[in-house]
């Protein structure tokens, strides 16, 4: 693949980058002069108070959005020129996402649910069977294979979110407060198996408004009104 193809250690590198709502007028700046490297491989926590900014800038590490101002490269390339087919062929299979609500599909069963990037990856039925099993079974969860996701509770169907975010081995994994909904007793598990989706060789970064599930990561900053403060 393109990424594979890449041989930077570096997976995303912001200079001076801002990013504002409504073109950008004043007092609508979310986040303002952000320096930051990720490496390949790296597992980084982003600590901040709701409303620090800290969902703006998942979207902007994982190319969903773009910076207003300043400079963003995704494995070398610039993301501010990139034109919008570019970056959909770079995150398409490469970059998944998970966020803390609900966005299974109900009605069906855990297996159609985890598969499905799949098919849009046009990957035939056996294939889909054979990638969905180990993530499942990687996950301690291949026996709600056949469950339907209804029937599930919140910390099944993150671990199955999990699941579906990573059963195309991407190279970065955005997950944003995937952990908000669970069950406190269960947070520590689930942090757990985020860890090992890391230990895999997939770049985690992970944002969270609790400094405790923050401190799990590798690598932490803090946002604070837009700007990291540490």
């Amino acid at each position: 693949s393109f990424i594979n193809c890449i041989k930077t250690v570096q997976m995303i590198v912001a200079k001076n980058m801002c990013f504002s709502l409504s073109g950008g007028r004043i007092g609508e700046s979310i986040l303002e002069n952000i320096n930051l490297t990720v490496d390949k491989g790296a597992y980084l926590s982003i600590f901040g108070a709701e409303g620090s900014g800290k969902s703006s800038l998942l979207m902007l590490l994982g190319i969903f959005e773009r910076p207003t101002s300043g400079e963003l490269s995704f494995l070398g390339q610039d993301v501010m020129t990139m034109t919008d087919r570019r970056i959909e062929t770079i995150r398409r299979g490469n970059i998944g996402y998970l966020g803390h609500q609900m966005s299974l599909l109900k009605g069906y069963d855990v297996f159609e649910n985890v598969a499905l990037p799949l098919v849009y990856l046009n990957y035939g039925i056996s294939d889909r069977r054979r990638m969905v099993a180990r993530i499942l079974d990687s996950l301690g969860i291949g026996h709600l294979w056949n469950k339907k996701v209804d029937d599930l509770n919140m910390f099944q169907i993150q671990l199955v979110t999990l699941g579906r975010a990573i059963v195309a081995n991407p190279h970065l994994l955005i997950a944003d407060e995937p952990a908000g909904m669970i069950n406190s007793r269960y947070q520590n598990d689930f942090m757990e198996a985020l860890s090992k989706v890391n230990e895999q060789g997939i770049t985690v970064i992970h944002g969270t408004s609790s400094s405790f599930l923050a401190d799990m990561a590798v690598r932490k900053i803090e946002l604070y009104d837009g700007h990291i403060i540490g």
